[in-house]
């Protein structure tokens, strides 16, 4: 069994590390104190809260009533320490300064926006920080068909270590899980969708969406992606890509399939790209990078509309259900698709 590291720190976005790191590094040498980093991650967390109260057609601002989110910058201090990007200065009266190894982290950092290179870059040092974390992708990844099937018994009780470690052959806790998929399925690793299943009981489908390969068993090739140190070893992370080809003939049979079989019918954004990122084992945002080409498709029209979305949709986190946004300020919430006469 592998060793434990204690569980997962509390936060399922890696934005919050990024404005941390971004917070710190404005300060200089003198370092930042603690009180300011709470304000930047507790903005942070009402602006993810604001993106889902909008989705909901909800215009009003929301705010946190004077709330500091200490808990959450207790655990991403925590990270960012034991990942070597932040020290605590006691002598400075507790302030926080970035290591080497964080600065080089936001080298490539451009107007405070959170870079694909950063997402990448983090990604690999939370699961070498962790190794608990990557003991559970691995398994994940190691199963038939690269997929597991967790219940999601919130309602009445989370799973306890015990149970998951049945499922999964890796100890673990519920929080911990459910914050682990949410991470990687934003760095793109896995993805996941909820359905119902037996007694009318949730259930995640939770699946790879990239390829763990072991360099230290590969000779003299050059591997792109992300990398893992792990127990000794040196893993890459490959993300899955699709060409355009293969993207068409997958999207164009989900959306017949939920339409049934009519053109031009409007359907839910996140309906269709659960069908079709389980089909083509691809993230969410390799999804919406191929959506997008199909503008310049020469065999099928595609056209979306915006709205807003039921309440349901965007309850709790579900900052993954939100559909991009448009130029007007909404959702994109239905597309449509019909093929080009020719």
């Amino acid at each position: 069994m592998p060793p434990s590291d204690g569980r997962l720190p509390r936060f399922s976005r890696f934005e919050y590390i990024h404005d941390l790191l971004i917070a710190i590094n404005k300060t200089g040498i003198q370092g930042s104190d603690l009180k300011t980093i709470q304000k930047v991650l507790t903005d942070r967390k009402e602006l993810f809260e604001q993106a889902k109260f909008i989705a909901v057609g909800k215009r009003r601002s929301i705010a946190s009533g004077g709330k500091i989110a200490s808990d959450l910058t207790r655990d991403c201090i925590s990270f960012a320490i034991k990942g070597d990007l932040v020290r605590k200065n006691v002598p400075k009266e507790g302030r926080f300064t970035l290591t080497k190894n964080g600065v080089m982290l936001l080298q490539d950092q451009k107007n405070d926006e959170m870079s694909n290179e950063f997402l990448k870059n983090i990604t690999s040092i939370y699961l070498s920080t962790y190794p608990r974390a990557f003991h559970v992708f691995m398994a994940i990844f190691r199963m038939e068909g690269n997929q597991v099937d967790i219940p999601d018994t919130r309602n009445r009780g989370n799973l306890d270590s015990e149970q998951l470690n049945k499922i999964l052959g890796v100890r673990c806790d519920a929080v911990s899980l459910r914050i682990l998929k949410d991470l990687l399925d934003q760095a793109s690793f896995l993805n996941w969708y909820t359905h119902i299943k037996g007694i009318k009981e949730p259930v995640w489908t939770i699946y790879t969406t990239s390829r763990i390969i072991d360099i230290d068993k590969i000779q003299n090739s050059i591997l792109t992606g992300s990398s893992i140190m792990s127990e000794g070893h040196k893993y890459a992370i490959q993300i899955n890509q699709c060409n355009n080809e293969e993207f068409e003939e997958a999207i164009w049979s989900e959306y017949i399939n939920l339409t049934g079989n009519y053109e031009e019918i409007p359907v839910y954004y996140w309906h269709l790209r659960s069908k079709v990122c389980y089909k083509l084992r691809i993230s969410d945002s390799v999804y919406y990078n191929k959506l997008i080409t199909l503008k310049n498709s020469n065999n099928y029209r595609f056209n979306w509309a915006s709205g807003s979305m039921s309440g349901n949709k965007a309850m709790g986190n579900r900052l993954k259900n939100l559909p991009p946004i448009v130029s007007d300020g909404y959702y994109m919430v239905y597309v449509s698709l019909s093929k080009k006469k020719r």
